[in-house]
């Protein structure tokens, strides 16, 4: 991996990567909205989906880069993790809590 994730070339590869994860994120919020857990015309509860998802998409990519997944896989993980939106971040954090766990278990 030549760029960093904060470089303009990391920051550039992530239109599209956004574009995957805002996708996941409105299938989840039509999902809510049809089983009555979201408004669907509450312009507020859809930018936080919205954000959330997109946010959540960023980081699985960046993860995924991280570990050399394939490009592939890449894209239906943000997808994913787009639609799973606040339920992704929690998994995310959990696993890092895990790996915090087992470094410090290690010194």
């Amino acid at each position: 991996m030549d760029e960093t994730p904060l470089s303009w070339k990391g920051l550039s590869d992530l239109g599209p990567i956004l574009l995957v994860a805002l996708l996941g994120g409105l299938v989840a919020f039509f999902q809510k909205c049809r089983e009555g857990a979201a408004r669907p015309f509450n312009f507020v509860e859809f930018i936080g989906e919205m954000a959330t998802s997109g946010i959540t998409g960023v980081f699985f990519y960046w993860l995924c880069r991280g570990f050399d997944v394939n490009v592939w896989v890449t894209a239906a993980v943000v997808g994913v993790s787009g639609h799973m939106s606040s339920r992704g971040l929690f998994m995310l954090e959990k696993w890092v809590e895990a790996k915090y766990n087992e470094w410090t278990l290690r010194k």
